[in-house]
């Protein structure tokens, strides 16, 4: 009787700290780490290395182009090609390391860099980004291709 009586309260006890654990969780905080300038980065790279595709589109700006370097050749893809892009790579897992830095940040505008460092080559994205009511939104972007 006495474990029974035990294991019942062990069980209301367990059950008390996660409604309030869950209580205690501000979903605010949540989303406010969501519209910050690393999160987007982090987005990016994530989709374009790792194949995270599933909802991307919400952290490119409609105005989106990007445009991608390589020798003497230049081309420009807007938001919609881009994602059909990336939709075709969707779980494709990329061979590379990617890191970030900020160069410039104001309240409404970021410029940041990109490094994606593959066996063979590297590959350097600029990305332009804009502070919108819905967050940060990465705007342009331009990327290199080093052998």
């Amino acid at each position: 009787m006495i474990m029974k009586t035990l294991k019942n309260t062990l069980m209301m006890l367990s059950m008390l700290l996660c409604i309030v654990s869950i209580a205690k969780a501000d979903p605010n905080e949540e989303k406010k780490k969501k519209e910050t300038i690393d999160y987007t980065l982090t987005k990016y790279i994530e989709a374009t290395t790792q194949g995270q595709t599933d909802d991307f589109h919400q952290y490119l700006d409609e105005t989106f182009k990007i445009g991608i370097n390589h020798g003497q050749k230049a081309k420009r893809f807007n938001k919609a090609q881009f994602i059909k892009d990336l939709k075709d790579q969707n779980h494709v897992i990329l061979d590379c390391k990617s890191t970030f830095t900020i160069i410039e940040k104001s309240e409404s505008c970021a410029l940041a860099k990109i490094v994606m460092k593959y066996p063979a080559f590297t590959k350097i994205n600029y990305v332009n980004m804009c502070n919108t009511l819905d967050g940060w939104k990465i705007t342009d972007i331009s990327n290199t291709l080093y052998l």
